[in-house]
């Protein structure tokens, strides 16, 4: 596998190309008119890092016409068809005849509003990718790259599970099937080489990612990962790629489900829905008449008459019910807007499951909404303040754990934190010692909180009691950098979010007072210089 190239930070809009050459930026190909010296091209890109969001802007290189300095026209092709998805999105454009090269990637909406970032491909990965050719009048399909962390570096190569994007187009930007009415012409010059192979297989042994636990009445734990990835920890801490749905979507959540040989229902991005098996297999769920978006939330009712998913797309997230899960005829329950704001980041929705029901919240209205399946009801309460949220953490029972902004806050700069036991009927603000909030209180059924903080001093992990003003500081192993879980009897679950190129599990079986690594992404065969 070629690899050496890092992600890095830029705060202007655009990098400015060596030697100030000037690039061509390509418009929309559904909003102007093909030329006859024209053809089109799609291509996608799916992230295997916590590092970047999807990708929003490719740089190619003509070969086709070099100058004296043996350098080709640059041209820039945005992302299209909205973000489809947390790590996946499509490039299409109308490019002049020619042959043409990758050089830049770039994510223009990183996470914590940190700058553009930006991934510059060398010399090994550029020939590595390989060259395409565009024909006029002609249509390419260039098919998937998938941008993976290798440690502490990227690596990006061609998939090989992924060569043409016809599906994804008919199902998640549909207005741009009719660029595939041209002939099929030109695309890759030659076969992805053997070596490239190894990114995507890379990418499929060492997922990121890791979210959605749920438990077992065994006591094993069933999570989710990116690249399609079922993940299941055996109750001696071993863990292990369970399973895998067949494509390179991201798995969000999953429902303990051991009914007929099953274990779990797994929903995740781009109309992700299955079944798994215990003996690892996996059958796709007929998503019936349910919108088409990335599913976040699942949950069942005790009879079964009572299914509901979480659909979001760009635009807005929401709950659907129906009364079965294979093929079922959706209603929507509720919902509110979602999208990105400069100032207080990405608006967000939350589901989680509650004893009884669930519950729904979103950052953008200040009310929490807990559901009751036997009433089949929804219950209102405020927000603390009936200030907006910034981040939510459901605890063990009807507890939860939530950051508020006051009319808007940059990345928990002037966040609150409160918990409540009751689905948000009654607030305690935590009072814990820091100014920067940046994770929601987690609260435990003994009655411990626990919190991450000190962002730009004594990091670490903090702990007190419900009722309590008094913080105590745990240790640095786990902080604010990381996603936890507190799960009935496997303990608490720790999991980074990948910012360094690489992610950690672990394990806690004190209430976080101690912490065991227990999986990794990073490859010791590789190293970790950059």
């Amino acid at each position: 596998m070629r690899r050496g190239s890092c992600f890095c930070v830029i705060a202007a809009c655009f990098l400015a190309l060596a030697g100030c050459v000037s690039a061509t930026f390509v418009r929309d190909p559904l909003r102007v008119a093909a030329k006859p010296d024209e053809g089109s091209v799609v291509v996608s890109l799916t992230n295997n890092t916590g590092e970047v969001n999807q990708m929003d802007v490719i740089e190619l290189e003509e070969m086709s016409r070099l100058d004296k300095n043996g350098q080709g026209r640059f041209y820039v092709m945005n992302r299209v068809g909205g973000p489809l998805s947390r790590d996946t999105s499509l490039f299409a454009a109308r490019l002049p005849a020619g042959r043409y090269r990758f050089r830049i990637l770039r994510d223009m909406q990183p996470q914590n509003l940190q700058g553009s970032i930006y991934l510059p491909l060398n010399l090994h990965q550029i020939e590595g990718i390989g060259e395409f050719t565009v024909e006029a009048g002609a249509h390419a399909d260039l098919g998937r790259l998938v941008i993976t962390a290798v440690n502490t570096m990227v690596a990006v190569g061609r998939s090989r599970e992924v060569v043409a994007n016809r599906a994804l187009i008919e199902r998640h930007a549909p207005a741009y099937v009719e660029l595939s009415s041209a002939p099929p012409k030109g695309g890759w010059i030659r076969a992805a080489p053997p070596d490239d192979g190894d990114v995507e297989s890379f990418a499929l042994a060492r997922p990121q990612g890791a979210t959605g636990f749920s438990e077992l009445s065994t006591g094993e734990v069933i999570g989710g990962s990116r690249m399609g990835t079922v993940l299941l920890r055996e109750t001696d801490g071993q863990w292990r790629k369970f399973a895998r749905t067949g494509t390179l979507d991201a798995i969000a959540w999953t429902l303990p489900y051991e009914i007929d040989g099953h274990i779990a229902v797994v929903a995740g991005d781009l109309d992700t829905l299955a079944l798994v098996g215990r003996d690892g297999s996996v059958r796709q769920v007929d998503t019936g008449d349910l919108p088409h978006g990335n599913l976040f939330f699942v949950d069942r009712s005790a009879d079964g008459a009572q299914w509901i998913v979480g659909v979001s797309d760009d635009r807005q997230g929401a709950l659907y019910v129906s009364s079965k899960l294979d093929g079922g005829r959706w209603t929507r329950m509720r919902g509110d807007t979602t999208g990105f704001s400069v100032w207080s980041g990405q608006r967000s929705v939350w589901a989680w499951r509650r004893p009884g029901g669930i519950g729904f919240a979103s950052s953008q209205t200040p009310r929490i909404a807990c559901y009751d399946y036997a009433e089949r009801q929804w219950s209102e309460r405020d927000t603390p303040g009936r200030r907006k949220l910034f981040a939510l953490s459901p605890g063990v029972g009807d507890a939860l754990g939530v950051l508020t902004t006051p009319g808007g806050g940059l990345v928990g700069i002037f966040a609150s934190s409160f918990y409540s036991l009751d689905c948000g009927a009654a607030w305690a603000e935590t009072r814990s010692p820091y100014k920067v909030k940046v994770m929601p209180p987690l609260a435990l059924a003994s009655g411990r909180l626990l919190e991450g903080g000190g962002v730009f001093r004594d990091t670490g992990l903090y702990a007190s009691r419900v009722g309590s003003d008094l913080w105590t500081k745990l240790g640095v192993q786990v902080n604010f950098n990381e996603n936890v879980w507190a799960l009935p009897k496997a303990g608490l679950l720790a999991v980074t979010r990948g910012a360094d190129g690489f992610e950690v599990i672990q394990h806690s079986s004190d209430e976080g007072a101690s912490w065991t690594v227990e999986m990794s992404s990073f490859d010791l065969r590789r190293g970790a210089s950059r």
